[in-house]
């Protein structure tokens, strides 16, 4: 299990505006660690000076597998709840919904001396 704060700050030449929330989350590896799943929940509030300028809410849900230690293949999910509130804007709820799919590849061209090796290399 996992807890997060999160806080972004921008000092911008008409206005600061700044982000904050707290986040959980819960990881699980599957199939000799070669599966990790996880699932996560955040709030964020937003603020222009002092103006609060609404929420967001996330939910993710994902999962990573590794094949043969240097393909990473991953899928993640995204439902995203926004009240955007503001001085000229009355109260507005947006929902976003993402899905995200990826791929890695580790070369692995270069590898680390192992310690055993480092030492009988110095003798």
């Amino acid at each position: 299990m996992t807890t997060s704060i999160n806080y972004n700050f921008n000092d911008l030449v008409t206005a600061n505006t700044s982000a904050w929330g707290p986040g959980i989350g819960i990881n699980k590896l599957f199939f000799d660690k070669k599966l990790r799943t996880f699932i996560s929940y955040a709030y964020n509030t937003s603020k222009t000076g002092s103006v609060n300028n609404g929420n967001f809410t996330n939910y993710r849900i994902g999962g990573a597998y590794n094949f043969k230690k240097q393909h990473n293949f991953n899928i993640s999910a995204l439902y995203q709840q926004r009240t955007i509130k503001g001085v000229n804007v009355s109260s507005k709820n947006k929902n976003i919904y993402a899905l995200t799919f990826g791929y890695a590849y580790n070369f692995s061209l270069l590898k680390p001396p192992t310690q055993s090796k480092a030492i009988k290399q110095a003798d």
